[in-house]
Order: structure tokens, then sequence, then C-alpha cells
């Protein structure tokens, strides 16, 4: 998402354009509104801001003084202005410094749009042709060091291709680790956004690990990134390069946003066999169901606390969410206790085998609530340390009146939430559930209401605790994977049946919540069929 600060003295005019469009569809999220110019200069100076629309004639700094200003700096901002009929002046001299367009008030919407898909546009292709050589350098050296890793290249060829790129494969021990992004993360609008986010995670580790000395990191066919560390005393470095990946971690978290999971495979004494380790690594990447993301697993530590244990809960957790959405306590301590029963009796359950089955049945509380149409923050404020707190569970007993609180917590806020619910977004509520396939929107439904639009979006989030859009979207898409799993409807007439016009704008919305495209969850949906 690109972030767009807007900037106006009127309240109407600043209010308006946030409601004027879909933001997101067109890929942009608002960071910031502000009502003067010296506002608007410090949300620049502290934040990564992409684009900015600005009024000319403001208090404190005018815009032509921001644009000044921000056109000193290093950032790389695109300016929009808004202006009147009198200030063409004003617009002029913007134009000398560098503006994209200028809008006349009131602000026309096609116009708007227009504007910020070029501009979207233009930022992109700058982005690209910035990294476009490094990239092409890139590119090359991640093939052959997969090629390597995977080995599948001959010697005379790492030979030529590794003194043509500088590799060096002189070292006496090599080690395989490997950067998994959380699924959540890869579903941006498009493939190129993807791209973007692994180049910086490269980037990243790059800066940490090549500083130390301690190896390269590269992209390997599947999207992940692969880190060979190299050295002659390796055995003797563990413990720095655990550190290390604990930083990647961190400086990954606080620069990207974003979740990762890292695994680290046996040493090898010869670049021959790093594929060995490299294989070790991409073998305990599933780990992450059990532990979360953001934790650095090793080989040997994964086998050891490998789960022997298993048991099918398919059925189960069938059970478990139709009980959650009934509000059933009973039933659901019932269930909980039953799935443990059965891992009892399969055999003796170690503590990796509790994790895994309680992590699944958190999953499956938090799904419910969001199918529910429910913000899981509204009911635990720290989902991550939610989840880690699995792990501190030894015992059967405490695991399991663990997981009963949580339920009953989790129900006991949903009812007073419910509670807490106005008349009038209970009826809007109720509105949705039964017009979500026509072609609604916040505004729509506000004048079906007789309300202003801003008004009914204002009370919508301090309600519900998220934007109307989001919770439409949400509502859409869980209508759509109900109408999947009947099997019958192509996508294009799937998306229309959910209140969809554009079929491109469904996949991206449904990916972006199911993690899959569509056809990727028919697929699914038939397998699980089959099996049944």
């Amino acid at each position: 998402m690109y972030k767009v600060l807007i900037a106006d003295d009127e309240p109407l005019i600043l209010e308006g354009l946030a409601d004027l469009i879909n933001w997101e569809e067109h890929g942009l999220q608002i960071a910031g509104l502000v009502s003067n110019g010296l506002d608007a200069k410090n949300i620049v100076d502290s934040s990564d801001i992409n684009i900015l629309i600005t009024d000319i004639r403001m208090p404190r700094m005018d815009g032509i003084e921001l644009i000044k200003y921000i056109a000193q700096t290093e950032k790389n901002i695109k300016f929009i202005i808004l202006s009147g009929y009198n200030d063409f002046e004003y617009v002029k001299e913007a134009a000398k410094i560098g503006i994209e367009n200028y809008l006349l008030k009131p602000v026309d919407e096609k116009e708007l749009i227009s504007t910020l898909i070029n501009t979207v546009d233009k930022i992109e292709n700058e982005i690209y042709k910035k990294k476009e050589l490094q990239q092409g350098y890139n590119i090359l050296r991640d093939n052959i060091l997969f090629r390597l890793v995977s080995g599948d290249i001959s010697g005379q060829e790492l030979k030529e291709k590794v003194n043509f790129l500088n590799i060096n494969l002189k070292q006496v021990q090599y080690i395989c680790s490997i950067i998994k992004i959380s699924s959540k993360d890869l579903t941006g609008p498009s493939s190129r956004d993807r791209s973007v986010l692994r180049f910086d995670m490269q980037n990243i580790c790059s800066r940490i690990i090549e500083d130390r000395g301690l190896g390269i990191p590269f992209l390997d066919m599947g999207g992940d990134i692969v880190i060979l560390f190299s050295g002659n005393h390796l055995e003797e470095r563990i413990t720095e390069i655990r550190q290390t990946l604990w930083e990647c971690i961190e400086k990954i978290n606080t620069l990207l946003k974003i979740d990762i999971f890292i695994t680290v495979g046996n040493l090898e004494k010869d670049y021959h066999f790093v594929c060995k380790s490299y294989r070790q690594a991409k073998t305990i990447q599933d780990n992450y169901l059990i532990l979360g993301y953001n934790h650095v697993l090793f080989y040997e530590e994964a086998i050891e606390s490998s789960q022997p244990t298993f048991i099918d809960m398919k059925d189960d957790l069938v059970l478990l969410n139709d009980a959650l959405k009934s509000r059933n306590i009973s039933t659901v301590y019932t269930v909980i206790e039953d799935i443990f029963s059965q891992l009892n009796h399969a055999g003796k359950p170690n503590p990796a085998a509790l994790h895994s089955i309680a992590t699944t049945i958190l999953f499956q509380i938090f799904n419910t609530i969001r199918l529910l149409n429910y913000n899981t923050n509204m009911v635990f404020d720290d989902l991550k340390d939610l989840f880690s707190n699995v792990n501190k569970f030894e015992s059967l007993e405490d695991m399991v009146n663990w997981l009963k609180e949580i339920t009953l917590t989790c129900m006991d806020i949903l009812d007073t939430e419910d509670k807490k619910r106005s008349p009038l977004i209970r009826k809007v509520i109720s509105y949705l559930n039964s017009n979500y396939s026509m072609d609604i929107n916040l505004k729509t439904v506000a004048s079906d209401f007789d309300l202003n639009a801003f008004y009914l979006g204002h009370l919508f989030k301090k309600e519900i605790g998220e934007p109307f859009t989001n919770y439409l979207n949400k509502l859409r898409i869980k209508r759509a994977i109900e109408l999947i799993k009947d099997g019958r409807l192509k996508n294009n007439e799937l998306a229309k049946k959910v209140g969809y016009i554009n079929t491109n704008y469904f996949f991206t919305v449904f990916k972006k919540i199911t993690g899959m495209s569509p056809t990727e969850y028919k697929e699914v949906e038939l397998h699980s069929k089959l099996k049944k």
C-alpha cells in the first residue's frame, strides 16, 4: 500500500476526500488528515509518505511552502494540488517544482481516481527502474546459488560462474538457513508488491550478515530467502549465527512490519554437501504452525522435539465451530476435552503434540470470531503473546483448563460487544446481511438510511471496530466461501453473486482475506470432499 497524506483547512473537504473513493482498491492507504501545512510537514518528517494531496491556502504553512520544503529533502513524494479558481498563479509556481496534477474544488471523483492511478504507475515505474540493475545481478547470482544448494549444477559451470559473480567457495564449512515469510504478508494486490517485499528483506539481511562476514543471502525458486553461511570455524560461531538471525527477525519486523520464520540446517564440511543442509532447513519449515512466526529453529532442535502422535481433528473442529457460533459453552468444553482424550488414547502425548493441538484449537476459535464478523483485537490485545503462551504448558490438565478459560472469555466479551451496538448499527448490519449481493457501498447505504456518509462511517467503525468497507468485504467473502462449497458457480458468476462488479477486485479481496485465490480455495474444497 502506498501512503497518502491529505492537507486542507476545510473540514468538509478533508472528510469528503477520505470517503470519496475506495482508497484500498487502488492500492492506497490514508496516512493522515491534517488541517494545516505545519502538521503535514511534521508527518512527512516522521513517516514514509508517497503522495501528498494539499490545498494551496492553509494556515501556519501554505501548500507552496510545504511542497518547496519537501522538494529540498531526499523524500520522493508526489504532489497533487487542490485549488480554487483564484489560485492559478500559485498553481503555476507549484508546477515549476513538480506536481502530478491540480484539482479544482469541489473535487471530481473520476478526475481524482485517474490522477491517483497515473501517480501510482509513476511511483512503481521509478521504483523498478531504480532497482533494475541491482536485481539483474541478483537474479543471476541467486540462480547460481540456488542451483548450488539444490545440487543442480556441474563443477565446471559452478567454477566459471562463482569467479564472475565473486562468490567465495573456498571456505571449509557451510550452513544453510531459510527465511519463510508469513503468507498474510504475501497477499498484496500484485506479484510486483511481493517482489519488492522480498527485495527489501534481502537487503536487510545482507547488511546484517555480510557486514559480519558470515555469508550470503539469496532467493530460492520458492520465493524464500536462503542464507548460505560459510567459514573455516563455523562450529565456533553457532551462537553468533543464532543471534544474527534473531537480529534479522527484529529488523524485518521493525522496518517492514512483517512476520517471518527462520529454519537452520546442520553444518556441512564442504560446499559439495551444502544441499543436505538446505534440504534439512526446508524440511522443518512447517514447524511455524507449532511455534508461530518470528522464531529461529535449528534442525537438530526440531528433530528432538518432533511430534510422533497424530489424531484426526476434522470432525471435532466442525463441532467446535458450531458450538462457538451458538455460544454453547458446555459443548465447547466437551469438544476440547474429547480432543485431548483422543490424543491420550493415541499414545503418550509429548509437549510438541500438546502445543500443536492447542494451537489448532486457538486458530479455530479466532477463525470463528472472524467469520462472525468480529475483530479479534476486541477479544485480546496481543494475539502473538496469546499464541506464544501455548508453549508454556507441559501438562494436559493445564492446557485444557487454559483453553476453556480462553473460550469463556471470548464468549463473555462477544456478548458484551453485542449489547454495545446501537439500534442504528444493528439495522445497518441486518441491511448488509440482506443486501450484500447488491452494488452497495458506504454512500448508498447512508443514503438509504437518510444519513451523512461520513457520520455513518465514523459510527460504524466506532461500534464495530473496523471500517465499513472491511466489514462488507469480509461478509461478502464469507458468503462466497459458502457458495464455493456448493461448487456450481464460475468465478465471474461467484463475484457478481456476492456483490462485486469488478471480478479482478473480487480476486484481490478474496486472496487478502483467505490467503488463497477462489480457484485455489475450490481445489482445497474438492480435495477435502474426495478425502471424505
